[in-house]
C-alpha cells in the first residue's frame, strides 16, 4: 500500500485469519495466503472507488479516499456493504481513528476517535445500538467464522 499501517492491526491480524465477526463484520488477513491477499485488495479497490465516486460526483467533502492526502483507508466491511476505514490525520499510524461508511450514503459518516482494535472490540461485546455501526447487536451470537 506504500504507507505504514497501525501496530494492533497488525498484531490483530497475527491472530486472526480471514472470517466474519458476529456475522457482521468482515476482515481479510492479508498475511494469511494469497486468496485473502487477493480479496483483500479487491475488497478495498471497490471500497476506495464507493468513497472516491462519493468525493469526486457527489461534492462530499468529508474524506478524500486513499492515496490522496489523509485519505480514508479501508480495513474491513459490514455484512450490509458499509465499509469501516482508518483516518489517517496523523503521521503515527498508532493515532489514527476509525470512521465508517454506511451503505446508505445519506447517513454520511461516522467518526469516532478510537482505534482499530477498540472499534472491534465494541463490536465484539454491543449488546445494544451503541458501537459504530449503530446496529443493535444484542441478539447476535458472539463469534468468529474464519473464511
Amino acid at each position: 500500500m506504500g504507507t505504514p499501517l497501525p501496530a494492533d492491526y497488525k498484531e490483530f491480524m497475527r491472530r486472526f485469519p480471514s472470517g466474519m465477526f458476529r456475522d457482521v463484520v468482515c476482515v481479510f488477513n492479508p498475511v494469511q495466503d494469497e486468496e485473502s491477499l487477493a480479496r483483500l485488495v479487491d475488497e478495498f479497490e471497490g471500497m476506495l472507488l464507493g468513497v472516491r465516486i462519493l468525493w469526486e460526483e457527489y461534492d462530499d467533502d468529508s474524506f478524500p479516499p486513499f492515496p490522496e492526502p489523509r485519505g480514508v483507508i479501508p480495513f474491513a466491511s459490514d455484512s450490509s456493504g458499509g465499509s469501516l476505514f482508518w483516518l489517517p490525520w496523523h503521521p503515527d499510524p498508532d493515532r489514527w481513528h476509525v470512521v465508517f461508511l454506511s451503505r446508505n450514503l445519506a447517513a454520511g459518516w461516522t467518526r469516532t476517535r478510537r482505534p482499530m482494535t477498540a472499534v472491534m472490540r465494541q463490536l465484539a461485546n454491543s449488546r445494544s445500538e451503541r458501537n459504530i455501526l449503530g446496529w443493535d447487536l444484542a441478539g447476535k451470537e458472539r463469534d468468529f467464522e474464519p473464511f
